[in-house]
């Protein structure tokens, strides 16, 4: 089968990867269709040698080791998202419903050999859901974003908040500010993309270059959906004595020779509450796409082939473009 791996340091097109075989309670998918994002792409740079890169993707299970049991097998021949997020299944945290904490947990295309941007892909039977009828494979590949957004909205209550501000203008900040403006019209986004500011407009949001935007520290909701020490910094000048910083995702280059940067002192010192918020919630993101809570079509423009999948990462490294979402389905490059 091919499949998009890392192969002496470059995402290369592989025509023999290999799966393994199925144990009790896994499933075959083949796959439709998988979404290439920025994770991807800056994962590539330090992936494993021989590592299948994607953890977005919706396909047709072909297989199933049910083990008896009838609600997977249910599944044969479903069309289904797949949650990326691998858990134990066994230990306190997982039976407490907290699976994305347990100490195993592996992310499929991250921390995994296999990944989701390949022709099939074996993946445990519990991480599959359905997809409505009414749903096509494009959007019901955003899921898992549109999922995270979600829980990061869920962090906070914004209804007669004066003042929230979103950092970051990448998707999931897009959709966490889209979400959030349906709840609070005071909501408005600073990001450093001028060209991604008309999908702001489209939606009705509040938005401005975040190097013009003040540092006031009068921000009662700062949400940093930036992924670097650089959000946190600015959410720390933002947002006011007891106001509240949500982080999607832990920043990388948090800390430097163990010494705490001198932004955390300052939320500290200011009683602000810092809450992390790096989980998604798959079905949560379906029923959203579903119920049209969502505008998607902004990020659906760019569809590809396998084969132009490594051109693609280059493109999101770049932050050229949002999103692209590969077709399996199509016919191969002549």
């Amino acid at each position: 089968m091919r499949a998009l791996r890392m192969l002496g340091g470059k995402p290369t097109i592989d025509p023999l990867a290999e799966l393994p075989p199925l144990a009790p309670g896994e499933a075959l998918v083949r796959i439709r269709r998988a979404s290439l994002t920025s994770v991807e792409a800056l994962a590539g740079l330090s992936a494993a040698d021989g590592r299948t890169l994607g953890h977005e993707a919706v396909g047709v299970v072909e297989r199933i080791e049910h083990n008896g049991r009838p609600d997977w097998k249910q599944l044969e021949n479903a069309r289904v998202a797949i949650h990326p997020v691998v858990s134990c299944a066994a230990c306190a945290l997982c039976r407490a419903g907290l699976a994305w904490h347990c100490a195993a947990r592996r992310v499929i295309g991250l921390s995994t050999p296999q990944g989701a941007l390949a022709d099939r892909l074996v993946v445990p039977a519990r991480n599959l859901i359905p997809i409505p009828n009414t749903l096509d494979d494009d959007k019901a590949c955003l899921a898992v974003t549109v999922g995270a957004a979600i829980q990061l909205t869920h962090a906070v209550r914004v209804e007669g908040k004066t003042f929230v501000t979103v950092l970051g203008d990448g998707p999931i900040g897009l959709l966490a500010a889209q979400i959030l403006a349906r709840k609070n019209a005071s909501v408005r986004l600073l990001g450093r993309h001028p060209d991604r500011f008309s999908l702001c407009e489209r939606w009705g949001i509040k938005h401005r270059h975040e190097s013009e935007a003040g540092r006031r520290a009068d921000q009662t909701i700062v949400l940093d959906c930036t992924g670097s020490p650089a959000g946190l910094g600015l959410a720390a000048r933002l947002v006011r004595p007891r106001g509240t910083v949500v982080v999607k995702g832990p920043p990388t280059g948090f800390t430097r020779d163990g010494v705490w940067p001198a932004d955390l002192m300052t939320l500290i010192d200011r009683e602000v509450a810092i809450l992390p918020c790096s989980s998604t919630n798959l079905r949560e993101g379906l029923d959203a796409i579903a119920s049209h809570a969502v505008d998607l079509d902004p990020f659906l423009g760019r569809r590809l082939r396998l084969e132009q999948a490594p051109d693609a990462l280059a493109l999101l490294r770049q932050r050229a473009i949002l999103r692209a979402i590969v077709d399996f389905e199509r016919p191969n490059a002549a």
